[in-house]
């Protein structure tokens, strides 16, 4: 599972970096990047390294605050996303998940 979480973390963190820079200097292929890389690290590595943490934490109670956790930072992520890349909607979920941690 660790191997996993590294694996996911490394490749979106590297192809942000890289969909950063296609952005920055206008080439094509940024929004693919910038996508995949938001989409990879919300619904990949957030979920597969907050999965890890509640499993090995002893105490099961606060199942709850990690669901909540990977929503608010979901709504976070896919809304500086759509920001990004001028969708509509960008202003409703970066109201929506900003002001939730």
């Amino acid at each position: 599972m660790k191997k996993t979480i590294y694996f996911l973390g490394i490749a979106s963190a590297n192809i942000l970096l890289v969909g950063a820079l296609f952005k920055t200097m206008h080439w094509l292929g940024a929004s693919i990047l910038l996508t995949l890389a938001i989409l990879l690290f919300c619904f990949g590595f957030l979920p597969a390294s907050l999965i890890n943490v509640y499993r090995n934490n002893e105490e099961k109670h606060s199942k709850w605050l990690y669901i909540v956790t990977f929503v608010v930072f979901a709504f976070c992520l896919v809304g500086a996303l759509f920001k990004i890349m001028h969708w509509p909607g960008a202003g409703i979920l970066l109201m929506i998940g900003v002001p939730l941690p």
